[in-house]
């Protein structure tokens, strides 16, 4: 390689220079991703039947050995 081409060749890399980089572009579209993906899974996959019954209403004859659960309106009154 020539002289010539060299320093042809060094103005034409010196052109060429990289995009900064736009962390901060580049995490909001990833956050806006994440949080579109959850919406959208949210209104096309969202449950279809009851929900499911906790432990604790099961577990209300245990507490009460009546296994009657008291009267809300009594408990509030008091």
């Amino acid at each position: 390689m020539t002289r010539q081409e060299q320093e042809l060749l060094q103005r034409r890399l010196r052109a060429l220079r990289p995009a900064p980089r736009h962390d901060g572009v580049l995490m909001i579209a990833a956050v806006v991703t994440f949080v579109a993906g959850m919406a959208l899974g949210g209104v096309l996959f969202g449950y279809r039947s009851e929900p499911t019954r906790t432990a604790s209403i099961e577990a209300a004859p245990l507490l009460y050995p009546g296994g009657a659960l008291p009267d809300r309106r009594q408990t509030l009154r008091r």
